[in-house]
């Protein structure tokens, strides 16, 4: 019986802390640790099928969400919703287009990162071959994200 508590007290402590153990809109998605090159990070990004059904389900209307990046490290959300412009992801079911600069790095000590000015930070990530922008919605503990796959290259 004493051991069944000390099975039990973690477990609980598991499912009501502020954060689950992972995450699952991005399960499968790995963050790059060398360099891929900026020839292929520049092209056109589109909603995975799972983040569009998420979306859905909080009551955006919309098919085509897109992000593309220009080889002149420029970028333009088409449709972005407006839950991945603010810090808390409050949503109005609203569609946004914005346009800035984007910047990537790759550290060994950190591995390679991609930033959207003025919208995230984030791992750049692959799934399978397909670069993957990972965007983490309000606070992370929430666990809710989309994720953007590469779609083709553009010039």
């Amino acid at each position: 019986m004493r051991k069944m508590r000390l099975l039990i007290i973690p477990l609980i402590l598991c499912l009501v802390g502020c954060h689950p153990l992972f995450c699952t809109w991005d399960i499968g998605y790995d963050q790059l640790t060398s360099d891929p090159g900026e020839e292929s990070i520049y092209g056109e990004y589109r909603l995975n099928e799972s983040s569009i059904e998420n979306l859905k389900d909080q009551g955006f209307k919309e098919d085509f969400f897109a992000v593309r990046l220009y080889q002149d490290r420029t970028y333009k959300f088409i449709n972005g919703p407006d839950l991945i412009f603010n810090g808390d992801g409050s949503t109005r079911n609203e569609i946004m287009n914005r346009t800035g600069k984007w910047f990537y790095s790759c550290n060994p000590s950190y591995a390679c990162v991609i930033e959207l000015e003025r919208v995230c930070v984030v791992p750049l990530s692959e799934k399978n071959g397909t670069l993957a922008i990972p965007i983490t919605i309000g606070d992370g503990d929430e666990c809710e994200g989309i994720v953007y796959e590469k779609y083709n290259k553009m010039k």
